[in-house]
């Protein structure tokens, strides 16, 4: 009698791992959908004319901090061209990260929890659960380009008559985002098999993932380096060279790396055990330190390294954006349908370096958010695969708990964008003389109460009703698309309003208004207040 093949079992496991996740998957779609549709309508207003195209052209083809964020400058004078330059590398990351996140998920996470073990107990292979998991995340790829490929293919039939050329430019435009996120999946698949915690192999592809786009940005924008973005598959992409040359065999480059991983990724995983991984964890110590006492300070223990790599990307962030702030804001200025996209916030056309740099704060406010939301959450791992319990039993209380997860996430996002707003801040008033630091600062530290809000919704949630958390991202979702989208979508001021971060008064061009600032707080505490009260009434849920 022979046992099952490596295979058995991978189609109940992906059926099962879409059921779970096809809301999260779903979401991401839409997101980079939006982001994408949004350029490519957003072309007449930037480039008005045919003068003002070849002007845009120049000023952005010359600009070291467009190409660095963005990639080399190849065709403006489309729609397409400029959705493409625009949109590439946002969505490409949005993509990887969907699909990090979801191979992580179902291979890492699941041993984490010991369901893996218990699913490994029936009739199913070695490599099953990691063969669905990529191809959970290959098909979420997948209908991310196709998704891509039609919401732009839509927006040139609502702009005009659709041609060839657009259609071709769209799937491949679509196709070169999708197949970069298919090399992170493949990417994740070893992390996976490195680390032996789910925190550790996201950690691990994510920093892979920020030091390719890295390289890809210092490739295109360094004389004489282009070669460089041939390492990375974020240059991939973007020599794909949609809606110009459509160069459809570079796919294949992506293709065979993931490939290369997958395999890779097989042989590490013959090679350990299930619940280890490759790189053994170092052995602790006997007995734990005063500074180990209580749910918090374990909290805080566990999560440092992820701490440290999150302040580390929002330092480099912040000085990075810091250091092109002034060459950004003087093409701007020549331009004044960019200028009155940037003031859409409420930026003041005698000082659209100030606006700017408060847009960039806005930007890192979000992204911190997320720091935030995910260290509340975790609280809700912890209870769900019953960690919490043995805790509770003990001498932690209730409130010492939520404290561990819900207040660690607050001072975790304070702290986080806090550092990126004081780098950001620093080398902005040391290279553009534009105000004095301290007003800097002052303006960065003015979008803390937004994300509180946010943060202690998480906390009132899980404190009060944990069934209910995954409605968070729906808000995140929500402020995200109302914050950097609804300005350029012409939505109406009832509906910005519903974004904590749209409350936020920009203090360089507008001055300082204490009652938005107060209210936000007060929100904010009201929810904190709500989450401690509701766990001291509530039983605990793991399910």
């Amino acid at each position: 009698m022979t046992g099952p093949s490596a295979l058995t079992g991978t189609g109940p496991l992906f059926r099962l791992a879409l059921r779970l996740d096809r809301v999260r998957i779903v979401a991401w779609i839409a997101a980079v959908v939006l982001l994408v549709a949004s350029s490519y309508l957003a072309y007449d207003t930037v480039f008005p004319d045919a003068a003002a195209t070849a002007e845009l052209t120049a000023s952005f083809s010359s600009n070291t901090a467009f190409t660095l964020l963005l990639g080399q400058v190849h065709d403006l004078a489309t729609p397409g061209g400029f959705t493409a330059w625009r949109s590439m590398g946002l969505s490409s990351i949005a993509v990887s990260l969907m699909a990090i996140f979801t191979v992580v998920r179902h291979t890492r996470a699941e041993e984490d929890s010991g369901r893996a073990e218990l699913v490994a107990s029936g009739v199913v292979g070695r490599h099953a659960a990691l063969a669905a998991a990529v191809l959970l995340a290959v098909a979420g790829c997948l209908t991310a380009a196709v998704a891509v490929a039609a919401s732009l293919i839509a927006s040139s039939a609502q702009a005009g008559a659709v041609r060839g050329a657009d259609v071709a430019g769209a799937l491949a435009l679509g196709a070169a985002i999708g197949a970069t996120g298919v090399v992170f999946a493949g990417v994740a698949a070893v992390t996976a098999q490195l680390g032996s915690f789910s925190r550790t192999a996201s950690a691990l592809a994510g920093a892979l993932l920020g030091a390719t786009y890295v390289l890809r940005g210092w490739g295109a924008a360094t004389s004489g380096m282009e070669w460089v973005e041939w390492l990375s598959p974020f240059g991939w992409g973007e020599q794909v060279l949609p809606y110009l040359e459509n160069r459809w065999v570079l796919l294949a480059l992506p293709v065979a790396a993931t490939v290369v991983l997958l395999a890779v990724a097989g042989r590490l995983l013959a090679r350990r055990d299930l619940g280890f991984g490759i790189v053994g964890q170092r052995p602790g110590r006997a007995t734990a330190g005063p500074r180990l006492a209580g749910a918090s300070a374990l909290s805080w223990r566990l999560s440092r390294g992820a701490l440290a790599g999150w302040l580390s990307a929002f330092v480099l962030l912040g000085a990075l954006y810091g250091s092109v702030t002034s060459s950004i804001a003087g093409v701007f200025k020549d331009n004044p349908a960019l200028a009155k996209i940037l003031q859409q916030g409420g930026g003041s056309t005698d000082d659209l370096t100030l606006a700017f740099v408060g847009m960039i704060f806005t930007i890192l406010a979000l992204v911190a958010t997320l720091n935030g939301v995910q260290r509340v959450l975790h609280g809700r791992t912890e209870e769900i695969e019953g960690r919490a319990e043995p805790l509770l039993a003990a001498s932690v209380s209730r409130p010492a708990w939520l404290s561990s997860h819900g207040l660690a996430g607050l001072v975790s996002s304070t702290v986080v964008y806090a550092a990126g707003a004081l780098a950001f801040g620093v080398v902005t008033a040391v290279t553009t003389d534009t105000a004095p630091l301290s007003w800097v600062l002052i303006a960065g530290l003015l979008e803390l109460p937004a994300i509180w809000v946010l943060v202690g919704l998480c906390v009132a949630l899980l404190g009060a009703a944990p069934r209910f958390l995954a409605a968070v991202w729906v808000v995140v979702g929500a402020t995200f698309v109302l914050t950097l989208f609804g300005p350029v979508l012409g939505l109406p001021d009832a509906v910005l309003d519903l974004s904590a971060f749209n409350n936020v008064p920009d203090y360089l061009t507008q001055g300082l208004h204490v009652l938005p600032l107060g209210i936000l707080t007060a929100i904010a505490a009201a929810l904190v207040v709500a989450g401690f009260v509701g766990i001291r009434r509530r039983d605990l849920d793991q399910h």
